[in-house]
């Protein structure tokens, strides 16, 4: 699954996964 992404869906899924992190970050 992961090797059907590209070097560009990867980045994108890392940037969701760490705006993800902000949010909860932000909430504590």
């Amino acid at each position: 699954e992961l090797t059907k992404i590209g070097p560009q869906g990867l980045k994108k899924k890392i940037d969701i996964e760490y705006n993800n992190l902000c949010k909860l970050n932000k909430h504590k």
